[in-house]
């Protein structure tokens, strides 16, 4: 479990996040990605401990402040939120219907927009009626509900994979920044072995001309 309190316009919000079971166990979670913190900075469960008027404020349920979006940002992510749609399809396949237990997921009690497409999801089957029985409707709608999560958990399997070859040219990319020298530095290391090629040829006998210079004035 983790604690995060942060301090917003004067107000320190604080909530406290606990992660999927399946990421509990060492093989799944081993150690946490640099990335992950990366994420989780961003994702609204870091500012949704909130209360009072705040908490009724249409305002602080649009898509920007949905944890979705930010988690879909990442490998992590993407995996923490496939975790959770699997739970709701073997709850799904127990069951043999949407439940609304079931489209609970948890983020610290809010809605987001993976359990708000779920609910409606689950409203549009209950008002299925094609005319079958009650029993070919109810395995019908299971049919189309498990599509649909399947459907999901391939999307986000493939934005894990997308975030995972960015995420590692990005790392490839900060470290390779971290290792080159400067401009500058690249530019005295040219000149020197220039000046020591010119060396080793006059050294060998060679007429070496002297290095060309160029002077670059304004046109009058």
């Amino acid at each position: 479990m983790h604690r995060h309190s942060s301090l917003d316009d004067g107000k320190a919000n604080s909530l406290v996040f606990t992660f999927p079971k399946a990421l509990n166990k060492d093989e799944d979670f081993a150690a946490p990605e640099p990335d992950f913190f990366k994420w989780l900075d961003k994702a609204l469960f870091l500012d949704v401990a909130i209360s009072g008027d705040e908490a009724e404020d249409s305002s602080l349920t649009g898509p920007e402040r949905d944890p979705v979006s930010a988690m879909k940002d990442s490998a992590m992510g993407n995996s923490i939120l496939a975790n959770w749609l699997s739970d709701v399809r073997k709850g799904m396949e127990q069951d043999g219907e949407l439940t609304e237990a079931a489209i609970k997921i948890p983020f610290h009690g809010k809605p987001n927009k993976l359990s708000l497409d779920l609910a409606e999801l689950r409203l549009r089957l209950s008002q299925n009626s094609d005319g079958a029985d009650a029993a070919a409707r109810r395995e019908e709608n299971k049919k189309q509900a498990l599509a649909y999560i399947d459907r999901e958990l391939r999307m986000l399997e493939w934005g894990k994979e997308d975030c995972k070859q960015r995420e590692m040219a990005e790392e490839e990319a900060q470290q390779a920044a971290a290792v080159l020298p400067s401009l500058a530095v690249l530019d005295k290391i040219m000149r020197y072995e220039t000046k020591l090629e010119r060396l080793q040829r006059m050294r060998q006998g060679e007429a070496v001309p002297p290095p060309l210079t160029l002077e670059v004035s304004e046109r009058p």
